[in-house]
């Protein structure tokens, strides 16, 4: 049987989407303390939150592309793709406990 195309595409995204994760929770903090590239996102996209959203959705696309041309005629197995959903949940999860952890810090240190 043929894999549909959220079958072909499904670890491509979840892989994105981990690596974004990580990613914002490395560019959040260094644009917060990072005074020149905090005001070049303000400049370029008026807002610097709107800036780090419009850089993580760049990277997520780019990254969902890159994967999903790479493993285009790969066959996952049903464990490797669990394996990446605990991994992108545990990832995911610990990008949110850093960035509380700065804001943390942030705030009350």
């Amino acid at each position: 049987m043929q894999p549909s195309f959220f079958q072909k595409i499904g670890p491509a995204v979840h892989s994105a989407a981990l690596l974004t994760a990580v990613f914002l929770a490395g560019l959040i903090p260094y644009a917060e303390e990072t005074p020149l590239f905090k005001n070049w996102l303000k400049a370029t996209f008026t807002h610097h939150w709107l800036g780090k959203g419009a850089l993580a959705l760049l990277v997520f696309f780019f990254l969902s592309i890159i994967f999903s041309a790479l493993w285009r005629n790969k066959k996952w197995e049903p464990r490797a793709i669990g394996r990446l959903v605990a991994a992108e949940t545990l990832l995911v999860g610990l990008s949110a406990l850093t960035l509380l952890g700065y804001f943390f810090q942030h705030a009350f240190l």
